[in-house]
């Protein structure tokens, strides 16, 4: 029987091996904030999904900040580059 797994905090993602990365919708720059960072500021049960963290670009200063969930990094050391595509010649 499989069980299930419900990974809808912020913590679940640490207990995971999973990452967040933030970007700007404006200017396309990486902000400088980790999952451990979150955590810090925001807690282990902070929900992720719907949710826009109160942050800016520390570049051009907009709140239209996009955050994107990281792969559990021990999937890509187990089989290489997994989510990499090859090119189609042609």
């Amino acid at each position: 029987m499989k069980q299930s797994i419900t990974i809808s905090s912020l913590g679940d993602l640490a207990d995971r091996g999973m990452g967040l990365t933030w970007a700007c919708d404006d200017c396309y720059r990486g902000l400088d904030l980790t999952l451990a960072r979150a955590i810090k500021i925001w807690g282990t049960r902070q929900r992720y999904v719907r949710w826009r963290a109160p942050v800016k670009c520390a570049g051009c200063g907009s709140k239209n900040v996009s955050m994107r969930v990281q792969a559990d990094v021990s999937i890509r050391q187990a089989t290489g580059t997994p989510f990499v595509q090859p090119c189609s010649a042609g």
